[in-house]
């Protein structure tokens, strides 16, 4: 296993990915699945500035995690917000763990002082490994998204 950034050619399988979580959970607060072109243009945008890495195993990339601005004032430049997509089918194995433990070293490796992640009430297994990963609930937005 290893981590990498992401590539033109993961582009399409972290987009289906994706789109299987705004068709069938809340995690992605999103209601309509994006098209390749969408995707890539995210990508692009957000890895001008900010780390966007793939766990790759030897049967290919199992999933993704990126850094994206949480705000837009430059008092919050060293504060980003943490996502993580993992294959549906890869769930349960480690791999989300794994994953987010490589994007943390990577955001302290560059400077960044918080992290901040939004996760619906319902999602609990992600809401459990934020817990044990040391993040701290600040916040709750009741009757969002």
């Amino acid at each position: 296993m290893k981590f990498r950034k992401i590539r033109r050619e993961d582009i399409e399988t972290c987009l289906n990915w994706y789109n299987y979580y705004i068709e069938n959970s809340t995690a992605t607060f999103e209601t309509i699945p994006l098209s390749l072109e969408e995707f890539t243009s995210r990508i692009e945008q957000i890895t001008s500035r900010y780390p966007w890495i793939v766990m790759e195993t030897e049967e290919g990339i199992v999933g993704y995690a990126y850094l994206s601005p949480f705000m837009t004032r430059s008092a919050y430049d060293w504060t980003a917000e943490v996502s993580l997509y993992l294959d549906q089918k890869q769930r349960y194995h480690g791999y989300g763990k794994l994953l987010f433990e490589e994007i943390i070293r990577i955001a302290r490796e560059e400077g960044y002082r918080n992290l901040i992640s939004v996760i619906t009430s319902e999602n609990k297994p992600s809401i459990s490994m934020h817990d044990a990963l040391g993040f701290v609930k600040s916040g709750e937005y009741p009757s969002f998204g």
